[in-house]
């Protein structure tokens, strides 16, 4: 049984949200929903927070970094176990909704930041 959640959980995360044919946006965890994710953290917890909180922290600094031109950043220097938990709490909000958009709904809600080296 294991094996099988374990398939499946790969599956599932090698799904990639596409806007044409051939191209690819997001790859990994951020293409599920937030109901998908719920399932998947209700029968190994620690594991999938892990995962998806790793894609989260990842899609966060990329987006930082990917604006050389401007001049401000969002501050990820909180604490991680609130972000965990905004996480969880806009995933148990819309279920419908993809993990990506939870990810970036938390991500606006960092404080702005001026980048003082510009």
């Amino acid at each position: 049984m294991n094996l099988l959640k374990v398939m499946l959980a790969w599956l599932l995360l090698t799904q990639t949200v596409a806007f044409a044919e051939g191209e690819m946006v997001l790859r990994g965890p951020g293409t599920l929903t937030c109901g998908q994710f719920a399932k998947m953290y209700a029968d190994a917890p620690d594991r999938m927070e892990t995962m998806f909180f790793s894609w989260a922290q990842g899609y966060w600094s990329a987006q930082n970094s990917n604006n050389p031109n401007q001049h401000q950043y969002r501050d990820l220097a909180g604490s991680t176990d609130a972000q965990r938990a905004a996480l969880r709490s806009y995933c148990d909000k819309h279920p419908l909704a993809t993990y990506w958009e939870a990810t970036e709904a938390v991500f606006r809600s960092f404080p702005l930041k001026e980048d003082a080296n510009q």
